[in-house]
């Protein structure tokens, strides 16, 4: 059986780029990440349902990452506490007695519409690598 393992090939190069890297860069690259996220939040806003509270358009936040010299970044959240309900719906559900209590319906909102706004903005930051002269930008940055 082969070892498992990540091989990273040019991480020194990596750092050393990493920490040449400008706090005006970084702040170009926050400027471009938060600014996606509020578009990405507006979007899932006017595509939730307003409901009779309209708690789960009110709810939205952007969360900025905490500032720092080489951190960029923003991330859109829902705190509605049902929201994962409905985005992802329920199984058909029943009392110990019986009694049907039905299922919720999926409506995936949320997620495809932050993935495209995460796409877009990651494009924006390596198209903003190399216009600061990046000769070679790489990797899977979408983990989540």
């Amino acid at each position: 059986m082969a070892a498992k393992g990540v091989t990273w090939t040019g991480l020194t190069e990596f750092k050393r780029e990493l920490r040449a890297a400008t706090p005006d860069l970084v702040a170009e690259a926050n400027d471009i990440l938060v600014s996606a996220a509020e578009v990405a939040k507006d979007r899932v806003y006017a595509t939730y349902p307003r409901g009779k509270t309209g708690r789960l358009r009110r709810m939205l936040v952007v969360k900025p990452s905490r500032g720092s010299r080489l951190l960029a970044g923003a991330k859109v959240q829902s705190r509605a506490p049902y929201a994962h309900l409905y985005e992802h719906g329920t199984v058909v559900r029943q009392t110990r007695q019986g009694y049907n209590r039905g299922f919720v319906q999926p409506h995936p909102t949320f997620d495809p519409i932050t993935a495209a706004g995460r796409r877009q903005a990651l494009y924006d930051v390596i198209s903003l690598l190399y216009a600061h002269g990046a000769a070679r930008v790489a990797g899977d940055p979408d983990t989540d």
